[in-house]
């Protein structure tokens, strides 16, 4: 019998892109839901003039908080459930594949990663960024999304993941106004991600556009999502923050786990039993996995960890609270599943980078993405991605971890005299 699938999108003011998500995805025969937050520009009658169902869904804060409620109170009867966002969308050829693939598939396959094709200012982006993959085809009732601010994925709750080909395509048509508000939103979260939700207090209620329409693939910083992206952010899970406790925080950039700019650390020493941050055997390890900034390590296994220098934090040295602290492992511990390993690897890649001195790692992931990665040959969008990508917003990031730093410093000081609130 063949496969039948049916589709979640979540959707606010979206009238710039619905159109063209809903025609590309025609010729798979989807059954399509938008999960609406109240859109006021139309997107709701165009999607139901194509076909779609239309629920709408106050926005609860965050990408990951709307699917769980989709999951949850949504019908959905396809055989396998494909996850978009409005300003993404399938290639022909990833929609062939789905329809030669998918009914041959084994029991065991519940999960299917596609590869994200990046297209910015009208042009897509070939270099400068690695392969990203995404879980976004799943067998029905087989898999959850993760409960993060930001930077969710989707995690298999048994079987195992397997990779199509073809790809789906990241085109948003907003102005850099929008992009540029987007990412502040973004590095917000990422601050509050690492932490603890009252790092910056609430989001600005103005950009609840572009919080509740951003896409997670354009979040991530260590492979230009983020998201995702990712949208594909240096989120750090529980143990990760753990470790970044028990090491002072280290807001100075040198968190817990896998790096990504490590290899530009050649001339880093041996350790020593005492520590030096990278051992000769690590780096060559670096080398070896063509310095290993993609994010795509097979397993586990494959990324090499840094030992960090910096010493345990006592009472006073860390700036994160208890009380963060446990909302970090109360929040890791409320998801379920287990992520692909694409997803896990991305993961531990990025908090890695956290670990890195600020300013410089955002310094050297734009000379990373931009020379090493060749991202030149992208032409002017390839360098305003890599620069506004990878460089601005992630020196915003550590603008803000910084400025937390310093009002933290004076906050102590002013109790330690005395000197009351």
């Amino acid at each position: 019998m063949k496969s039948t699938i049916s589709v979640i999108i979540l959707t606010y003011n979206e009238r710039l892109h619905i159109r063209r998500c809903l025609t590309r995805l025609a010729p798979l025969g989807a059954d399509i839901t938008l999960i609406d937050c109240h859109s006021d520009d139309g997107t709701q009658a165009i999607a139901e003039e194509l076909g779609a169902r239309v629920i709408e869904h106050t926005w609860p804060g965050n990408q990951a908080a709307q699917m769980k409620w989709a999951h949850e109170n949504v019908p959905l009867r396809g055989d396998w459930i494909l996850r978009l966002d409005a300003d993404e969308y399938l290639t022909p050829e990833l929609i062939d594949e789905i329809k030669s693939r998918l009914d041959i598939l084994p029991p065991t396959v519940t999960g299917v990663t596609f590869p994200l094709i990046r297209v910015f200012m009208g042009r897509s982006l070939r270099h400068g960024n690695p392969t990203i993959r995404l879980l976004r085809l799943w067998r029905n009732g087989k898999a959850v999304c993760e409960q993060r601010e930001m930077d969710e994925h989707m995690t298999l709750l048994d079987g195992e993941a397997i990779p199509f080909r073809h790809g789906f395509v990241d085109h948003n048509l907003n102005d850099l106004v929008w992009w540029t508000q987007k990412h502040l939103n973004y590095a917000q979260r990422e601050i509050r991600t690492a932490l603890g939700p009252s790092a910056l207090g609430e989001l600005d209620p103005a950009n609840k556009e572009t919080a509740a329409s951003a896409s997670t693939s354009d979040i991530s910083p260590l492979t230009s999502d983020t998201p995702s992206a990712s949208a594909e952010g240096s989120s750090v899970s529980a143990r990760e923050h753990q470790g970044a406790v028990n090491h002072g925080l280290n807001l100075s950039g040198n968190a817990e786990s896998p790096s990504d700019i490590s290899p530009l650390t050649s001339d880093t020493p041996s350790a020593s039993a005492e520590g030096s941050s990278v051992s000769a055997r690590e780096h060559q390890g670096a080398v070896n996995h063509g310095l290993n900034l993609s994010g795509n390590a097979e397993s586990p296994s494959d990324i090499i960890h840094l030992t960090s220098d910096v010493p345990s934090a006592g009472a006073e040295g860390s700036s994160v609270s208890a009380r963060e602290h446990q909302g970090a492992v109360n929040h890791e511990l409320s998801n379920h599943g287990h992520l692909v390993d694409t997803s896990l690897a991305k993961r531990r890649l990025k908090s890695r980078y956290a670990k890195l001195p600020l300013f410089w790692r955002s310094f050297a992931y734009f000379l990373y993405r931009y020379f090493i990665k060749l991202g030149f040959l992208d032409g002017k969008p390839g360098f305003m991605w890599a620069f506004l990508q990878g460089f601005w917003y992630r020196t915003l990031i550590d603008s803000m971890i910084y400025e937390k730093e310093i009002v933290d410093m004076d906050n102590d000081e002013r109790v330690k005299s005395g000197g009351g609130q």
